[in-house]
């Protein structure tokens, strides 16, 4: 059951972040494609489920991957997209986590 609850929460992040780093990119004028995204989002969603040093460890691995992958530089582009990325993702993550405990 641990490892289904680990799989959920890999993939409701990753759809999450990547909607997120989508809207970031839109927003701060940087551009890029979706699977590039796609598959930065899924690295820092990888290493976010680390315990206790995950959630640092996938925002320096968003900084790299939307450098390396987007035509972004580090400031503004790059440190701007993870800053409103990261808002909308805890945003989104903290009133799913919400709805949930309502509901037990």
């Amino acid at each position: 059951m641990v490892v289904v609850e680990y799989i959920l929460t890999f993939v409701i992040g990753l759809l999450v972040l990547t909607t997120c780093l989508w809207l970031a990119m839109k927003i701060s004028g940087v551009s890029g494609t979706f699977v590039t995204l796609l598959i930065t989002a899924a690295v820092a969603a990888l290493i976010g489920l680390i315990p206790a040093a995950g959630e640092y460890l996938s925002i320096i691995a968003l900084f790299v991957g939307i450098t390396k992958f987007t035509d972004a530089e580090l400031w503004p582009g790059a440190i701007l997209m993870v800053i409103v990325s990261w808002g909308i993702y805890l945003l989104i993550m903290m009133f799913l986590i919400s709805a949930l405990v309502e509901n037990l």
